[in-house]
């Protein structure tokens, strides 16, 4: 397994204390991975990453373009999407966007 995660909305606070957590279960499982994070991540996670992509002055058209050219390089199984947005168009691995605010989900 290889996972692709995409942590670009991922600024501070809850968020990234579960991307930290997230990290260090896959480190300790020898787990191949790819973060693709804001500048300001790699100021506030308490993991030592030599497998970041730091990127800067995100949108979203930029958002879509950086994860389909990390995708194409790194060529994951699994594609994790941080920060309540999936990826706009299909990959071919398993996809999971982690929803932390509900709010943005029409349940009915």
């Amino acid at each position: 397994m290889k996972i692709l995660i995409d942590a670009l909305n991922v600024k501070s606070h809850g968020g990234l204390v579960l991307l930290d957590d997230f990290i260090r279960h896959l480190k300790k499982d020898n787990i191949p991975f790819l973060l693709l994070a804001d500048n300001i991540f790699h100021k506030f996670s308490k993991e030592d990453l030599s497998n970041h992509v730091p990127f800067s002055n995100i949108n979203y058209l930029k958002r879509n373009k950086i994860i389909e050219e990390n995708y194409k390089n790194f060529e994951p199984t699994l594609l994790f999407c941080f920060g309540n947005f999936p990826p706009t168009k299909p990959y071919n691995c398993t996809v999971v966007t982690f929803f932390q605010n509900f709010n943005l989900i029409d349940i009915d």
